[in-house]
């Protein structure tokens, strides 16, 4: 009598471990998709506002500003400076709101849930008191550049790739 050996391909092994079907591979596969649209999307107009803050700022000859963005040349530096406040904030609710959404797919664990959020306000605590601090002893510069890290983790899937495996070795004992 013959035996059929069947072997598992790696990617069914992890299936199993992650405990994922396929509704919730398809709602991971939507929510990884928003995540790299959201980076991209960020990335663009950030760097344009800061082209353009720079061309203002240091009263260039040449404005890199793609095409697409060219109506930010009517506002005031100011204005542009407020809008990135504003996109830095919509983009760090995005960026948890996703992340949350993907926890809660892989984990379905409210504890998880609240320790994703507490990571996320730690990191912009943390910002807020370098920024702060370091602005006290005149090194506002050096203060903005770690702020600005610290809020570019929050504005990543960084926390995200920090907590899946953190999560799993917690679920797993």
């Amino acid at each position: 009598m013959d035996k059929q050996i069947c072997k598992q391909s790696p990617n069914s092994r992890i299936m199993r471990m992650l405990n994922l079907d396929s509704v919730k591979i398809s709602k991971l596969i939507v929510f990884i998709g928003i995540i790299m649209a959201a980076g991209f999307l960020r990335l663009y107009l950030f760097e344009n506002i800061n082209h353009q803050l720079a061309y203002m700022y240091y009263e260039n000859d040449i404005s890199y500003v793609t095409e697409g963005l060219s109506f930010i040349d009517n506002y005031s530096y100011d204005t542009l400076m407020d809008v990135k406040w504003v996109l830095t904030i919509f983009f760090t609710i995005a960026y948890l709101s996703l992340t949350l959404g993907i926890i809660n797919i892989l984990f379905s664990n409210r504890q998880f849930m609240h320790i994703t959020v507490f990571i996320f306000g730690l990191i912009i605590f943390v910002s807020f008191i370098l920024y702060s601090t370091f602005g006290f002893v005149n090194e506002s510069a050096l203060g903005y550049r770690l702020a600005r890290f610290c809020m570019g983790v929050v504005q990543s899937p960084l926390p995200l790739m920090i907590l899946i495996p953190a999560f799993k070795l917690v679920d797993n004992k």
